[in-house]
């Protein structure tokens, strides 16, 4: 039986990547008879087990033994490093549909990065050894998972350009979108649960006060609004899309 599914969609400015992540689609939308429902998939063929996470619980930590899959059922999930003197950045923000802690796989070292819940949702916890054994044997399944490593492939890949080459307040910008979901959406605002200024400092790898100073600029500008929840305008996407969005900044903006 064949099985078509819907993933999530990725953009990278590598035509590499781009190429194989449409390659790898057009094979899976090949046989459209019958959907591919994956959540229920993973529970029946690999024994997944569905776990209800609060916000800010932990998944799993680094270090931690590496034995498991997941896979996002609803909900986002935060994945982060900390150093040895306790500094801590956030590597990835995953949401619904996204499998993470996949290293598994390949090493039986411990997890190199934290998992942590970002707001309440399901996650499905598959054993590693089933994991593996439902890849070798269901094409379905491995074609999604081929897609999923290429999309986060080329979302690290994103990420990494942002931080090299883009200031404090277009990296700001783009990480109120991600967190907004508006890639994923077609209305005109998009609204972000109440998230500290610290909260996005990290993830934007930057300080407090730099975080503070353009959302303050942001508000004036009209592009969000701060009332309990974080609502964002279009006209961020608008604008963050344009190779020159940002305004002006100083080298202490970096």
């Amino acid at each position: 039986m064949s099985f078509t599914f819907k993933t999530a969609s990725a953009q990278t400015a590598d035509p590499v990547i781009a190429l194989l992540i449409r390659k790898a689609r057009t094979k899976m939308k090949a046989t459209p008879e019958e959907p591919f429902e994956i959540i229920e998939f993973l529970r029946n063929v690999a024994s997944a087990r569905l776990i209800r996470v609060k916000k800010s619980e932990s998944i799993y930590l680094q270090g931690a033994n590496s034995d498991s899959v997941y896979y996002i059922a609803s909900g986002k999930v935060r994945l982060s490093v900390a150093s040895r003197n306790g500094k801590e950045a956030t590597i990835a923000l995953l949401s619904t549909a996204d499998f993470f802690g996949e290293n598994c796989i390949q090493s039986e070292g411990a997890r190199a990065e934290s998992a942590t819940a970002w707001n309440d949702g399901g996650i499905l916890k598959i054993d590693k050894l089933l994991m593996v054994s439902a890849l070798n044997s269901h094409r379905d399944l491995s074609l999604c998972f081929i897609d999923h490593l290429l999309s986060k492939n080329a979302r690290y890949q994103d990420n990494l350009v942002d931080l090299f080459f883009n200031f404090s307040e277009k990296r700001l910008a783009r990480v109120l979108l991600e967190l907004s979901g508006a890639q994923e959406e077609g209305s005109a605002v998009y609204v972000i649960p109440k998230i500290s200024h610290e909260s996005l400092a990290e993830m934007v790898g930057t300080t407090r006060s730099r975080v503070s100073f353009f959302m303050a600029r942001f508000r004036r500008l009209g592009i969000i609004e701060c009332e309990g929840v974080i609502t964002v305008k279009k006209t961020l996407l608008v604008a963050i899309l344009q190779q020159h969005g940002a305004a002006p900044a100083t080298p202490s903006d970096v």
